[in-house]
């Protein structure tokens, strides 16, 4: 069993979090902008030159799936501020078990220890 993180600790992926959503979110704001000077009608335009309108649909889908990256990024960034605010960061979700520290180092939005989320991502894949 892991020890539960310290206050310094906390502050550190707090602020790793913050530099994360800020650099995440401009990210979005720059792929918006550029989809608007691309205009949907310039891309399908090419795109059905070369192989029809459901061509210029998929890469529609795919930009989107692109967006979608970045706000499922900034949910879970959002969440693990609030775990941190509410004195929950680093505590799993469902065996309130402390999540190791180089897990989180790896990945600070962790919402579950190793093995809770191998049983998450099991249950969800049957």
């Amino acid at each position: 069993m892991s020890e539960k993180l310290t206050g310094f600790q906390i502050e550190q992926f707090k602020n790793l979090l913050q530099d994360r959503f800020y650099r995440v979110r401009s990210d979005l704001h720059n792929e918006l902008l550029d989809i608007d000077k691309e205009g949907g009608a310039k891309i399908a335009g090419v795109v059905y030159q070369a192989a029809a309108g459901a061509l210029a649909h998929l890469l529609t889908g795919l930009r989107a799936i692109d967006l979608n990256h970045y706000l499922n990024e900034i949910k879970d960034i959002e969440a693990a501020l609030k775990r941190i605010a509410e004195d929950e960061y680093g505590i799993c979700l469902d065996c309130s078990s402390p999540i190791y520290f180089k897990r989180l180092l790896s990945y600070p939005t962790a919402k579950r220890c190793v093995a809770c989320q191998r049983l998450y991502e099991k249950a969800k894949n049957e």
